[in-house]
């Protein structure tokens, strides 16, 4: 049961972070704090209350795919993570002799 739980995790996780991958790609808004950014545009950036940083919107878009092809990386890992899981359950529960 503990194996078949991991596996589900593995494949929902991997299909979550892929979607999310493919949609930061796809999408040709670039937002900053939920609003849509436009040229000469700055988003700031806070950690705890404090100014960090700003990006421009070329920044912001750029931040944005990383974020993307990131999702995209892990999503897949997850798959195959999960995908390797299957076939190693159902591949020993084949070798396992029956009585």
């Amino acid at each position: 049961m503990k194996k078949i739980f991991s596996i589900i995790l593995f494949l929902v996780m991997g299909l979550f972070l892929f979607g999310f991958g493919v949609a930061m790609l796809i999408e040709d808004d670039v937002s900053c704090g939920g609003k849509v950014m436009s040229e000469g545009d700055e988003c700031v950036q806070y950690k705890d209350g404090v100014e960090v940083g700003t990006n421009s919107l070329a920044e912001q878009r750029a931040s944005d795919q990383r974020y993307g092809y990131g999702g995209l990386v892990v999503g897949v890992a997850f798959l195959a993570t999960g995908g390797w899981q299957i076939y190693r359950t159902f591949a020993n529960k084949a070798k396992t002799p029956v009585a």
